[in-house]
């Protein structure tokens, strides 16, 4: 795309300060576009729209919680002040927790959901209010493969990210009849962020991700495709496909595997204690919007499905497998 590409073109993005969030604000500003920047951080936000506006773009900040609907309000507010116009809203701000089920206390279970789930809803609430004043807008969800095929020890995540999908599906069906407001959802599966080292942990375990994970850029194409050609739903990262597949083809069976999967993989780094994460408050020393996953894999510093030996991995390269011969049929 050409630098200009998006240039008068304005985009509210929650989550901003750290990885899908902040890359997309970075890129969008490189193409000319403005972005209006949300987070709780005002320190790491004020950062970010600096890298904005030095890559070429316009910047405005809001401090916001999103689980709060009158903040959430307040950046639509901004976004109008400073740019008279909102075109694209990203909902992307998400907060995570490992652990078995009981052991999530239940405020940390309304904290993710509230987050998640209702922070969405209020964007969305604002976002659609605004684009039918105007006839036209783009609404883009960030949603989760967790979300489709579940992620044991991180239930509340995964409900509400099943909740965003269901919210995408239910609008886009309100929305028929208005052709160009769009409500897309994107469906990542686990993508190079520090959203693991922000967690909540209740497991004992540092938390590694369990498979191979995808560069944040292929994110940010993604979104940015959708921006000029609108469609429901993308799908993005490695062996999401399969993983969905498999799941589809032989639920029983898979969900078996997957437990085991990731309890050889994701819970078997040293021993930490238990920690909030940036549950209630920002952790600003993990603003990057990198996690070094990557890196970690390409120095064979980590597990992931493709380089464990054994049962569980073999069985689960079966599911996968016969899961990708299916979809080139």
């Amino acid at each position: 795309m050409k630098r200009a590409e998006k240039e008068g073109q304005v985009m509210v993005i929650t989550g901003a300060t750290s990885g899908i969030g902040r890359a997309m604000a970075v890129e969008w500003a490189r193409q000319g576009g403005s972005v209006v920047l949300a987070a709780r951080s005002k320190e790491i936000l004020e950062e970010v729209a600096s890298v904005c506006i030095e890559a070429g773009g316009k910047a405005s900040l809001v401090q916001a919680d999103v689980s709060n609907e009158k903040e959430v309000n307040n950046i639509a507010e901004e976004a109008i002040r400073a740019f008279g116009k909102i075109d694209v809203w990203l909902n992307n701000a998400a907060v995570m927790v490992f652990g078995s089920f009981n052991d999530i206390p239940t405020e940390d279970v309304l904290k993710i959901v509230n987050t998640n789930l209702l922070g969405v809803i209020y964007g969305a609430r604002v976002a659609l209010k605004h684009f039918r004043s105007r006839a036209k807008g783009i609404l883009i969800n960030m949603g989760s493969i967790a979300g489709i095929v579940g992620q044991p020890y991180s239930v509340p995540y995964s409900i509400s990210k099943a909740g965003i999908r269901a919210l995408g599906i239910a609008l886009g069906q309100e929305l028929e009849n208005e052709k160009n407001i769009h409500v897309c959802t994107v469906l990542p599966s686990i993508i190079d962020t520090p959203i693991y080292q922000h967690a909540a942990n209740y497991s004992g375990n540092s938390i590694n991700p369990p498979t191979s994970a995808t560069p944040v850029e292929k994110v940010v194409e993604a979104i940015l495709k959708l921006t000029a050609k609108p469609t429901k739903e993308v799908f993005v990262g490695k062996r999401n496909q399969a993983i969905r597949l498999g799941r589809s083809m032989a639920p029983g069976f898979f969900d078996k595997i997957y437990q085991k999967s990731l309890d050889t993989i994701e819970l078997t780094d040293p021993p930490t204690p238990s920690g909030k994460g940036n549950l209630y408050e920002p952790m600003p020393w993990l603003a990057g919007t990198s996690g070094g996953w990557l890196e970690k894999e390409k120095k064979g510093k980590r597990l992931t499905f493709k380089s464990i030996a054994g049962k569980t991995a073999i069985t689960a390269g079966i599911i996968i497998g016969t899961a990708w011969l299916f979809s080139k049929a």
